[in-house]
């Protein structure tokens, strides 16, 4: 079961832009918060050092909560189905993954549990028309239509979007309730996401096989 929870936990966190048709011509409707940053533009990989990650791209540090571990290069590579053959080379490594709509630059996860969080980021630039105009709250309007056509999924509570800091940065927070119908699993995945030039930066936590409150990791975030 953990492992079936932990492929659904990935399967909700891949890009969301398929199909999403995002009318930004109301964009000035909607927040702006959390929608730029001041952070680099250019992308790079963060490091993984003493289970602790660090991104200077983001201005982020996640250190890993105890008994969880962060996932190699060789996984991180198949969730993005990239070939073995590159990531002993990593500027091969992350060429590759720069050619990616989707770039998911660091798993964490607690194997007893299945419980996880993701560090992933979507180049707007290869998936909308209009990349400067399209928000982080056009993003997340994706994510609830995307889980909207999910066959087996109903989710059971979905928040209010609201406005946290993480190490000084603003991010757009939503937090979404679901079962999984043919596995009767509950899960609970939360958002962070802010906007980083022409990537969107999601930070995605979810609870495996069960249907604990993942906010409680937001501490593992503050330096």
């Amino acid at each position: 079961m953990k492992k079936i929870a932990l492929m659904l936990s990935i399967l909700m966190s891949v890009s969301v832009f398929a199909g999403c048709g995002s009318d930004n011509g109301d964009s000035d409707k909607k927040s702006a918060s959390a929608s730029q940053s001041t952070s680099k533009t250019e992308f790079e990989r963060g490091t993984i050092e003493n289970n602790v990650y660090t991104s200077d791209f983001a201005n982020l540090k996640f250190t890993a909560p105890e008994g969880w571990e962060f996932a190699n290069d060789e996984y991180i590579a198949s969730m993005m189905g990239i070939g073995l053959d590159v990531i002993d080379k990593d500027d091969d490594l992350t060429k590759a993954m720069l050619e990616q709509a989707s770039i998911y630059d660091a798993m964490c996860m607690e194997e007893s549990t299945g419980k996880n969080i993701i560090i992933m980021y979507e180049n707007v630039a290869k998936e909308v028309p209009n990349p400067d105009s399209f928000t982080v709250d056009d993003y997340l309007d994706s994510v609830e239509q995307q889980f909207d056509t999910m066959a087996n999924v109903t989710v059971t509570s979905n928040s209010d979007r609201e406005n946290v800091t993480i190490n000084g940065e603003d991010y757009i927070k939503k937090d979404i309730h679901m079962s999984y119908d043919e596995m009767g699993v509950e899960v609970n995945q939360v958002y962070y996401v802010r906007k980083i030039g022409n990537y969107m930066l999601g930070i995605i936590a979810s609870s495996g096989n069960t249907a604990d409150d993942m906010s409680v990791y937001e501490k593992n975030f503050i330096n």
